[in-house]
């Protein structure tokens, strides 16, 4: 079979109806001759960051000198880009081989009790089998889809787990409080094996507390086992200083813009000390340096200029409601002297309003579209709510996600007679020259991602442009934190604040 009749095999075990659980999952390993206990996984979970901090980790492990595999959702490039290896795709006869490998187990759950697997279990036990059985990498990144205690991938025990910032989102699913959503992500804490967090909320955290002293396993945490010394982030790039209770890592570049990547970074290096120090890993300080300083990974405030207009494009898929916080401040921060306009689109399962709520105020005008998928929410809704949250807010509606990129790019090129017109301080009406061009952003969803990236691409510039000119970036600062720092131990029942 080609690629792509393989591809349409595991979309065609796509549900509509979310199935928690890893029954299903454990059956198939079960059949498979359990590949999963031939790696070593780093286990992801959380609501924001996953990508970013995975992204951090697999440059510093790479930057080492490791074959690292990763496993990621949904995919922003290419359907294959969901397994990986040293950032590479799995090639067409690694596919073939796990089609192979799982069509006929496939079938027979199909024909038993548990009924057929889904989708998502499949290109799960996909990357374990290409892992284990062909690619053979010193490390697997291993990234949840939803939750974690149900999420198809809480099938494997790992060496280290990750919880990123965790917000609300999947309430349907995940539940309505912060400590439900929390309770679900801590599912894959595993007895003995060590965590590590990001700043949480404390209901979060307490819920993080709880679970690792349950499982007798420690939780590395901000403020009482690493510390973000120091940030910033404006024309000169973006930097911070990290320390934990073993050293100190001064004054580190990142590849990944926004003001969310200083904790997804000091994530990603806590988890490489880690490594080192408990599972002997060969990680350098300068490795740590340039694996965080060569991080990429597409459709995260990934920056393009298209090559006609001059117009910079910024892709990002800020899916939720703190998401769209952290995306909006950053765009404002490295971008406050331009207009800016935004291409929108939300799934029906998420707060839209909450999320046009945080990037409205920073728009000068705003193109709803949607991606051709059936969760897509209807472009005409979140019309309507746009313009309730700001009435003077020119709102257009494309329903093709490509002509609304080419609707934003007329728009902030003023080639569109009605594209708004921000007045200059000069009182002429007109906006001052050396500002720069507006820029365009594109957000709300990782599917809309999906779906105009190909066409930014055909329209950029080859290369990845400069950040803003120094003339008008606004430097975002954190000083020092000040006094003195906690004890080295956590005491027995102490929640780790968030931040």
């Amino acid at each position: 079979m080609d690629v792509r009749a393989i591809i349409a095999w595991f979309e065609a075990h796509r549900k509509d109806v979310y199935e928690p659980g890893t029954v299903r999952m454990e059956a198939l390993l079960e059949r498979l001759g359990h590949p999963e206990r031939r790696l070593k996984f780093v286990h992801i979970a959380g609501t924001n960051g996953k990508g970013s901090t995975l992204a951090f980790l697999h440059g510093i492990l790479r930057a080492a000198g490791y074959d690292v595999g990763a496993y990621i959702s949904p995919h922003v490039t290419t359907y294959e880009s969901r397994i990986q290896l040293n950032g590479a795709p799995i090639d067409p006869e690694g596919l073939r081989f796990v089609y192979e490998t799982l069509r006929p187990h496939a079938e027979a759950l199909a024909a038993g009790p548990l009924g057929a697997p889904t989708e998502f279990e499949l290109l799960t036990a996909a990357a374990i089998v290409y892992f284990a059985r062909r690619a053979y990498p010193d490390v697997v990144l291993w990234e949840t889809g939803m939750g974690g205690r149900h999420d198809s991938t809480n099938v494997v025990y790992p060496i280290l787990s990750i919880i990123t910032r965790i917000g609300y989102d999947h309430v349907r699913l995940l539940g309505p409080t912060l400590r439900d959503i929390a309770r679900e992500k801590a599912g894959i804490i595993k007895s003995g094996v060590p965590v590590v967090t990001a700043p949480q909320a404390p209901e979060a955290m307490a819920v993080l507390v709880e679970t690792a002293r349950a499982r007798r396993t420690t939780l590395y945490g901000p403020e009482t086992h690493y510390w973000i010394e120091a940030r910033s982030l404006g024309p000169e790039g973006q930097r911070l200083t990290v320390a934990t209770l073993h050293r100190r890592y001064p004054d580190l570049a990142l590849g990944l813009v926004g003001v969310h990547q200083f904790e997804n970074a000091a994530v990603a290096v806590v988890a490489a000390e880690v490594l080192r120090l408990f599972y002997a890993f060969y990680i350098e300080d300068d490795h740590i340096a340039e694996g965080l300083r060569k991080a990429e990974h597409p459709g995260r405030f990934e920056r393009f200029v298209d090559a006609k207009t001059g117009v910079p494009i910024v892709l990002d898929g800020a899916h939720n409601e703190d998401g769209m916080n952290a995306f909006s401040r950053s765009l404002e921060a490295l971008f406050p002297a331009r207009r800016r306009y935004a291409v929108f689109a939300a799934m029906k399962d998420k707060d839209h309003r909450a999320m046009l709520m945080h990037l409205l105020p920073r728009v000068d005008g705003l193109v709803v579209t949607a991606p051709d998928v059936p969760r897509a929410r209807d472009p005409e809704d979140v019309a309507r709510t746009a313009r309730m949250i700001r009435s003077d807010l020119p709102v257009y509606i494309h329903q093709a996600p490509a002509a609304a990129l080419s609707a934003a790019i007329r728009l902030a090129a003023g080639r569109d007679e009605k594209a708004p017109e921000r007045p200059a301080e000069d009182g002429s009406g007109r906006v001052p020259s050396d500002e720069g061009p507006p820029v365009v952003a594109v957000t709300g969803s990782l599917y809309l991602i999906q779906a105009v990236r190909p066409a930014v691409l055909r329209r950029a510039r080859t290369g990845k442009p400069p950040g803003p000119p120094p003339s008008e970036a606004a430097a975002y600062r954190a000083p020092a934190e000040a006094g003195v720092r906690p004890p080295l131990s956590l005491p027995p029942g102490s929640p780790a604040e968030g931040r």
